[in-house]
């Protein structure tokens, strides 16, 4: 780890860069404003990233830039490589998705005694507070990476409908066939085994979130009409 920040050039209020300095590869491109910057030991964290002569062009600092423990490569930053998957550069499960679903309760439905038991069932089969979950077959976890979702949904017997409001269908690799040949050629199996116990998690440390949201303001009543939804609906 470096003992001094490099120096930062503000190219505009919201583009700041770090140019190849010492052992540094690429420059390190920062799309934040001064308020959003972050410590010198997440920025320190990115030069030493950029040290690394398989990274290419330039690594990318996003808005929500910042040091997790126990990560080499703080959370929020793009990396692009030619011919390498770098790992521990995105953590051991990067594949963190958001989802949300519309209830039919509103206001006058839900007290602040009912939401608070509501959480308490939720955190039950939705585990907030632990690095490992309910551990899935190693071969459901391969046909998960081969086929995305379409593979978990048919492991637990769910509608296939599901997948309808995701992207891609759940699968990024699209329409794409992937062999578990390519599979094992580009990822060492020790991911598998991690995987087994980490799908369905919002995991011990980061930024993942279990919310319940209200609508307060409708701006769009004709888009709201079509999903159904209303003032005051969770």
């Amino acid at each position: 780890m470096l003992t001094k920040t490099p120096a930062i050039k503000k190219i505009s209020s919201h583009r700041q860069i770090i140019e190849p300095a010492g052992k540094m590869k690429v420059p390190v491109v920062f799309h934040v404003s001064d308020e959003l910057m972050p410590d010198d030991y997440t920025i320190n964290q990115l030069t030493e990233i950029a040290s690394d002569q398989r990274v290419f062009h330039h690594i990318a600092a996003l808005t929500d830039v910042h040091k997790k423990p126990g990560r080499k490569n703080p959370t929020g930053t793009v990396i692009a490589t030619k011919k390498y998957i770098l790992p521990q550069t995105v953590d051991t499960a990067p594949n963190c998705g958001m989802r949300m679903i519309k209830t039919p309760f509103t206001t006058e439905d839900l007290s602040a005694k009912q939401i608070d038991a509501l959480f308490q069932e939720l955190v039950k089969v939705v585990p907030t507070k632990t690095y490992f979950g309910t551990p899935l077959p190693h071969k459901v976890i391969i046909e998960i990476s081969r086929r995305g979702s379409a593979a978990l949904l048919e492991h637990f017997d769910k509608e296939p409908t599901e997948i309808e409001n995701t992207m891609l269908g759940g699968n990024m690799f699209d329409q794409e066939t992937v062999s578990k040949k390519d599979l094992f050629s580009a990822i060492p199996s020790f991911f598998f085994r991690i995987a087994q116990l980490r799908l369905g998690i919002l995991g011990a440390a980061g930024n993942h979130f279990l919310d319940l949201m209200r609508i307060d303001e409708i701006l769009d009543e004709e888009t709201a009409k079509k999903f159904k939804l209303q003032k005051g609906q969770y």
